[in-house]
C-alpha cells in the first residue's frame, strides 16, 4: 500500500528524530548511525516504537546517512533491508524510506555517481514495500532533481521532498524558499517543504513563501531550536509544548503534514498528535 497524498483528508504525522535519539541512549554508537539497524537493532525498534505509542502515523526507516561512500552496494542493501524491517516492525499506519543527501565534498562525486547512488536506494525501497519516499534535509536543487527522477524512473512510489535553508533563509547556492518550491513543482513530487533548519518560528517564516507557491501537500519537520553536533548529544532546545503549539500554528495556514526533526523525542510527538486532533475536530 503507498500513500496517496493528494488523497489527504486530514494531518498525518511524522515521528521525530532518531540520530539523537540513538546517540542519547548509546553515546558510543558506531557512526554514521544508519549502522545501528546491524549493531543495535533493538535499540532502533524501541525509538520505532516510542514514537508509535506516542500517536505518530508515519515512521521514518532509519537510512537517512547511507551516502557514504566507502559502503558497497551489498552494505547498503543489508543496512536498507534491515532499517525497513525494523521500521515496519512496530506496525505504523505508514513507513517512509529515508533518503538523506549524497553529495559528500570530500568523495567530490560527480552527477552520475549520486544518480546511481539514489538509484540503488529507491529500488530498494520498493523491494522493501515501503509506502513512499522521503528525500530530506537537501540543500542542492541539482541533487534533489536526481534523487526525484531516481524514485520516479525506478519505483512506482510516491516521491516527497524537503530542503532545510541556512539561518539567512537561503540555501548555500543562494536560492530562496519560493525558488526551490517553484523548482520542486515542475518536478513530478507528491509532496514538499521544509525540515531540520533552526526550529519552528523561523521556519514558519520560510514557511509563507512555500505556502504561497505550492500547489500540492506541504511537509514541515523542523529542529528543536539551533542544530548542535550530534555527538554533543544535544538536550531539547524548545520545551514540547511550545514546539507543538507554534506547530499547530502551521495546521491552521495549511500544512498537512508536521513532524519533528534533530533533538525531538516522543515527548515533542505526543504533544503534537495533540494538535492534530484538536485540528481535526474543529
Amino acid at each position: 500500500m503507498v500513500l496517496h497524498f493528494n488523497q489527504l483528508k486530514s494531518p498525518l504525522l511524522f515521528d521525530g528524530a532518531m540520530g539523537t535519539m540513538l546517540l542519547g541512549a548509546a553515546p558510543t554508537i558506531e557512526q554514521p548511525v544508519t549502522l545501528a539497524n546491524l549493531s543495535h537493532p533493538e535499540l532502533v525498534q524501541q525509538i520505532h516504537q516510542a514514537y508509535v505509542a506516542a500517536g505518530c502515523d508515519i515512521v521514518t526507516t532509519n537510512t537517512f546517512q547511507l551516502h557514504q561512500t566507502e559502503f558497497t552496494p551489498a552494505q547498503v542493501a543489508q543496512v536498507i533491508a534491515a532499517g525497513i524491517k525494523l521500521a515496519k516492525s512496530v506496525h505504523p499506519k505508514w513507513v517512509a524510506y529515508d533518503m538523506g543527501p549524497v553529495n559528500d565534498p570530500c568523495a567530490q562525486l560527480t552527477p552520475s555517481q549520486q544518480a546511481d547512488l539514489f538509484k540503488q536506494q529507491a529500488r530498494l525501497a520498493e523491494k522493501g514495500q515501503v509506502d513512499f519516499i522521503l528525500i530530506e534535509t537537501m540543500t542542492d536543487l541539482q541533487e534533489a532533481q536526481l534523487a526525484v527522477k531516481a524514485g520516479r524512473e525506478n519505483t512506482r512510489l510516491p516521491v516527497a521532498v524537503t530542503f532545510s535553508f541556512q539561518s539567512n533563509g537561503r540555501l548555500p547556492t543562494g536560492e530562496d524558499a519560493k525558488t526551490v518550491t517553484q523548482f520542486l513543482q515542475r518536478l513530478p513530487v507528491n509532496a514538499l517543504g521544509l525540515n531540520c533548519g533552526f526550529g519552528p518560528v523561523p521556519t514558519m517564516q520560510l514557511l509563507e513563501e512555500v505556502l504561497m507557491a505550492s500547489r500540492g501537500p506541504v511537509i514541515v519537520q523542523p529542529n528543536t531550536g539551533i542544530p548542535i553536533d550530534e555527538t554533543e548529544n544535544p538536550a531539547q532546545l524548545i520545551q514540547s509544548t511550545t514546539f507543538a503549539a507554534e506547530m499547530g500554528e502551521m495546521l491552521n495556514r495549511g500544512v498537512q503534514l508536521i513532524g519533528s526533526c534533530c533533538g525531538s523525542t516522543p515527548t515533542i510527538t505526543r504533544e503534537l498528535r495533540k494538535q492534530v486532533d484538536q485540528f481535526n475536530l474543529r
